[in-house]
């Protein structure tokens, strides 16, 4: 079928039917051949017999001012889509989300299709069709299914052997081997794909191929596969996502896009992204592992419209031509590859003019992304500066983002201003009336003059809207970097804040420490008046002025059992008794049987205990009375002292003892 011939259809849901309702929803459809001449009009479709008109008439495209019309999820609507014959465009004439959207009654104004009031489905379908042979609308394409075909490793070598070396070049050059075959499959074949390798010595560790097919289509050509050293996984990935690409290749919808971005990408296992606006203000950067271009044109479509899509390295990656490709972008590339310090210094010259801090180091994918999308933008500045200087002298009031994008389309500054200054429309030529020659040509030069003085008004006001546009555009960088100073400070403050904090903690942690101090400066001092005075016993004990005394705790029977043990008492022995408010009879004894020299205590003992140890001729002194002194429990005396009082003591009771004796003796033979 001839060009002149091809065949727009415009559907519009009907008033009290929805795509959601238990009953099925009900369209108004018009066809439209592409030189406006209308086929036909019909009312109250089903979607079963819109799908059978679609295959009747085979149009080329299917238009609609909203998609989920046709279905109520992104799910059901991929379904309807493949109902459809292949070449069929879904096209929905009122916008996308990225490019933002447009009233029909709107667009059907502006293109000279409005008949005036509300629109009837019958009439928005009309005007759906009628718009979408004018280029206006996007297309809905379904992401494609992907196909993730993994070769790797069967089995791991493990450590030390001889063959250890031997082993592991025969899995690796298997691994190698199986992804060349099926790399030759997909080439023959003509599959779309990506291949991410991680390499080894000797070949491949692994493989990742990223087949842009339904699993379906691979069926018989890659088999999942495990033999001894390989193994291959084929694994399917679904797509319930929908992108829209300009029906005619340029901004199909008066609404402005969100943005047009200047993409840098650094294809790899790990692919780096970074986008910025044709201002340079920076839009998305990220990096991330088997990243699809299906998935990177989703994920960029949400923040605007690519138009150039940039590289680091000449000549640029197969990944990066084909992605700019999908998009129908243009591509750039440096004269040579940028190197390491180039890069740096690129971001460097951004980061202080665009005042920007980030807080961590980027990854090496970010940089070079990064560096790729600034390198690009940087080589479009200058014509940027210089087309926007053009246009203020022409006085034409143009978009300074639709003039930096045609320049990047590859526009000339003449040819972009021309192709986006608005058009004047010529006023309608006054109809001929039959009046005196003198009055026409008065009236005549009044409107001339009239329409002189709106058209300077005009040209007024375009250029006071260029003014203003460039005003808001430079408040919206200055807010931008308004946001990055707050943010910048809030960064210093939550570092002050955190820096406040840990001084009163070391603060409180010195005052702990200094009151620790302070304790454990008068611990060392007792301890060096201990020390003293213990130095000064020690010099007596060596030189026989000091005895030591063998301390017991009482002198019960267990207690002073197990000091004599413990002490090893002996002959001429002293002992130190702590409590002597009791005197075991059995234990008094047993140190007078050993010989004992005296007993020494704190303070004297009652005379129950006094007299148990007169009458086994035990001495006991007051500790005071031979000048006692202490380390730590062990006790000492004067030596001197201690053997006089003892002596004496020993005589005397020695004495009241044979008294005793003797008048015992006498009164047995009275």
């Amino acid at each position: 079928m001839s060009s002149e011939h091809e065949l727009f259809m415009g559907i519009d849901l009907m008033s009290m039917s929805s795509p959601a309702g238990v009953r099925q929803p009900r369209y108004a459809v018009v066809i439209v051949k592409s030189d406006g001449e209308v086929v036909d009009r019909l009312e109250d479709v089903t979607r079963r017999r819109l799908v059978r008109l679609v295959w009747k008439f085979k149009p080329k495209v299917l238009a609609v001012d909203n998609v989920f019309e046709l279905a109520s999820s992104p799910r059901k609507l991929l379904k309807f889509m493949s109902l459809l014959p292949s070449h069929v465009r879904l096209v929905q004439v009122t916008g996308s989300p990225p490019a933002g959207f447009t009233p029909l009654s709107s667009l059907a104004q502006m293109h000279g299709l409005s008949v005036g009031g509300k629109l009837s489905p019958v009439q928005a379908a009309e005007v759906s069709a009628r718009l979408a042979i004018r280029g206006v609308g996007y297309v809905a394409c379904p992401v494609k299914g992907e196909t993730r075909i993994v070769v790797c490793r069967q089995r791991v070598p493990g450590e030390g052997g001889m063959s250890e070396d031997r082993f592991e070049r025969k899995i690796r050059t298997s691994v190698l081997r199986v992804a060349r075959e099926i790399r030759e499959v997909l080439d023959s074949k003509g599959f779309d794909y990506d291949l991410y390798v991680r390499k080894g010595k000797h070949g491949f560790d692994s493989c990742l191929f990223i087949v842009y097919a339904p699993r379906e289509s691979l069926r018989g050509l890659v088999k999942p596969m495990k033999s001894g050293d390989v193994r291959v996984v084929v694994k399917r990935e679904l797509s319930r996502k929908l992108t829209f690409m300009p029906l005619s290749g340029e901004k199909s919808s008066p609404s402005p896009v969100k943005d047009y971005l200047i993409v840098g990408v650094d294809p790899g296992v790990v692919t780096g992204v970074a986008a910025i606006n044709l201002f340079g203000r920076l839009i998305l950067l990220m990096s991330k592992r088997h990243l699809s271009r299906s998935q990177l044109v989703s994920t960029l479509m949400e923040y605007g419209y690519p138009i150039l899509i940039a590289s680091d390295v000449n000549p640029p990656p197969s990944f990066v031509e084909k992605l700019a490709s999908m998009l129908s972008a243009q591509v750039f590339y440096p004269s040579h590859s940028l190197t390491v310090s180039e890069k740096q210094e690129i971001l460097k010259r951004y980061f202080d003019e665009f005042k920007l801090q980030f807080t961590r180091s980027l990854d090496s994918h970010k940089r070079d992304a990064l560096a790729a999308a600034l390198k690009a933008y940087m080589n479009f500045r200058n014509k940027f500066e210089q087309a926007e200087a053009h246009a203020r002298e022409a006085g034409a009031a143009i978009p300074s983002k639709e003039l930096r994008a045609l320049i990047i389309k590859g526009y000339s500054i003449s040819d972009a201003i021309e192709k986006l200054k608005p058009k004047v429309e010529e006023p309608p030529t006054p109809a001929k009336v039959e009046v005196k020659p003198p009055v026409e040509r008065g009236e005549i030069q009044e409107l001339r003059e009239k329409l002189k003085a709106e058209r300077r008004r005009v040209q007024a006001l375009l250029a006071q809207r260029d003014q203003l546009t460039s005003r808001i555009e430079d408040l919206e960088r200055k807010v931008w970097e308004l946001e990055r100073t707050i943010e910048s400070l809030q960064v210093e403050m939550t570092m002050k804040i955190k820096k406040e904090r840990e001084i009163a903690a070391l603060e409180s942690r010195i005052n702990k420490l200094t009151s620790m101090l302070s304790s454990v400066s008068r611990e060392r001092d007792e301890l060096g008046r201990k020390l003293r005075e213990w130095k000064q016993i020690f010099i007596k004990l060596l030189r026989g002025e000091l005895i030591a005394l063998k301390p017991f705790k009482n002198l019960t029977k267990d207690d002073a059992f197990k000091s004599l043990k413990i002490h090893n008492v002996q002959k001429g022995d002293a002992i130190y008794v702590h409590d002597l408010s009791f005197a075991d009879l059995e234990v008094v004894k047993e140190l007078s049987r050993i010989g004992v020299k005296c007993i020494v205590g704190c303070r004297s003992p009652p005379p129950h205990v006094l007299d148990v140890l007169e009458e086994n001729v035990i001495p006991f002194i007051l500790g005071e009375e031979v000048k006692l002194v202490w380390i730590d429990e062990h006790p000492l005396a004067d030596k001197k002292l201690l053997e006089d009082l003892a002596g004496e003591l020993k005589n005397r009771l020695m004495r009241i003892a044979e008294e005793r004796e003797e008048s015992r003796i006498r009164a047995l033979f009275e």
